[in-house]
């Protein structure tokens, strides 16, 4: 998890646990409104969103066999 270089506030803090194959992504619910997103490696020219993520402050993702990398962004 990497924060956002273009922002100039301190980006929420993140929580991260796992159950089996599933990770949980969270963040304080006045942060919602941020949109989650991902990509498979670094440094990264194309983000994607996580669908939906905007609309809650916490994302289930499936483990996969390659790295994901993920940010919190306006």
């Amino acid at each position: 998890v990497i924060a956002d270089p273009a922002t100039t506030l301190a980006p929420p803090p993140m929580t991260l646990g796992r159950t089996n194959n599933i990770i949980t992504l969270g963040w304080p619910a006045n942060a919602i409104g941020l949109k989650l997103q991902s990509t498979p490696v670094l440094p990264a020219t194309n983000w994607q969103e996580v669908v939906a993520s905007d609309r809650t402050n916490s994302v289930n993702v499936t483990l996969g066999a390659s790295n994901q990398f993920f940010r919190l962004k306006n």
